[in-house]
C-alpha cells in the first residue's frame, strides 16, 4: 500500500510594499457643493485600508434636519460591508431609512445599484 502525503494548502505570501492604503478622491454633489449645511460631516477624501481593499466601503447617513431651525443634526459614518453582506445591504438599504448612501470603495464587478422598493416589479406584475 502506497500512502499519500498530505499537504497543507499555502496561503499566498504578500510582501508589505505589495499592498498599499488606497486614497479616495470624493466629489460632492451640485446640492451638496450648493447646501453647506448638507455636506456638513461628507467627506471628500477617504483612505482605504490596504487590508479592506476586497470590501464595499460605504458613507451612510439618515438626514435628519430640525424642522425649527433647519439644521442638520445627523453625521454620517463609514460602514465597511463583505461583498455578501452589501448585497444583502443594497436590497434593504432605502427600508432600512437611510436616505444617503455613498459608496467610497468597491471591488470590481460590484453590483453598485440601491435597490428602490418602491419601483421594485413584483412578481405578479411580471407574470402579467
Amino acid at each position: 500500500m502506497a500512502k499519500a502525503k498530505l499537504q497543507a494548502k499555502k496561503e499566498p505570501e504578500f510582501q508589505e510594499e505589495e499592498l498599499q492604503d488606497l486614497t479616495v478622491k470624493i466629489e460632492l454633489t451640485e446640492s451638496e457643493k450648493d447646501n453647506k449645511e448638507l455636506a456638513k460631516g461628507r467627506r471628500t477624501e477617504y483612505v482605504v485600508p490596504k487590508l479592506e481593499l476586497e470590501h464595499v466601503h460605504v458613507e451612510l447617513e439618515k438626514v435628519n434636519i430640525d424642522s425649527a431651525t433647519f439644521k442638520k443634526e445627523s453625521t454620517p459614518y463609514v460602514q465597511i460591508f463583505d461583498p455578501r453582506s452589501w448585497n444583502q445591504f443594497r436590497n434593504q438599504a432605502l427600508k432600512l431609512g437611510f436616505n444617503h448612501v455613498r459608496v467610497l470603495h468597491a471591488p470590481a464587478k460590484t453590483n453598485l445599484e440601491i435597490i428602490d422598493p418602491t419601483k421594485a416589479e413584483t412578481k405578479e406584475a411580471k407574470t402579467k
